[in-house]
């Protein structure tokens, strides 16, 4: 007797009069008097889900084919397949964090898993904030990644946990006199943390 799984399943073992046979799926007897009877046990292959999640966008890959999420999300693997997944987020959203079955991960765009039983891998992504300068007066704002120079390019933006550095400069015959919004203060140069999603305004004063 031989026992073959479909492509969901793997062979377990025989019982039965097959019993001694264990877990090699080709089983040879020697019929006794009276019924015999061979078990032959499947059982299910585990699936691997991986999900997106919000309101930023990105899509999470499998080093091995079948995960390209959105899209192909799901995908059954022999028990304990080596899975490397990374979250790549979209040009204007960030990788925040893993859930479910990639947890320990944390905000480590790559998981790795082994594979055992059927799981969920969550990958979160948020928006970029938007960083937007306004100018009051004779002067320009210019960021030291080159992205805003306004008046002209006022509005970029940043992903989260980044930082963004701004110097104002008056025209000649204006000076510099202050920021106003989320830069303080009288010094031209401002910098900018950017823990959270939250959009951000800068006010630059000439006079």
């Amino acid at each position: 007797l031989t026992a073959t799984p479909d492509t969901t399943s793997v062979f377990q073992k025989w019982t039965g009069v097959c019993e001694s046979a264990g877990t090699n799926p080709v089983c040879t007897i020697t019929l006794k008097s009276g019924n015999n009877r061979a078990v032959a046990r499947f059982v299910k292959q585990p699936e691997l889900t991986v999900r997106t999640l919000g309101k930023g966008s990105g899509s999470v890959t499998s080093n091995i084919t079948g995960i390209s999420c959105p899209g192909d999300c799901k995908e059954i693997l022999p028990i304990g397949t080596e899975v490397t997944l990374t979250a790549t987020p979209d040009a204007e959203s960030s990788f925040s964090k893993w859930a479910g079955a990639c947890k320990s991960a944390g905000t480590n765009p790559v998981c790795t898993l082994t594979i055992s039983k059927n799981v969920t891998a969550r990958a979160t992504f948020v928006k970029n904030p938007t960083v937007t300068a306004v100018v009051n007066g004779a002067g320009t704002i210019t960021s030291d990644d080159g992205g805003i120079s306004c008046p002209g390019d006022c509005t970029e933006q940043y992903p989260v946990g980044g930082t963004i550095t701004l110097t104002a400069t008056p025209d000649a015959g204006a000076t510099f006199d202050r920021w106003r919004g989320a830069c303080k203060g009288k010094s031209p140069v401002c910098t900018l943390n950017l823990k959270n999603t939250q959009n951000k305004t800068v006010r630059a004063i000439f006079k």
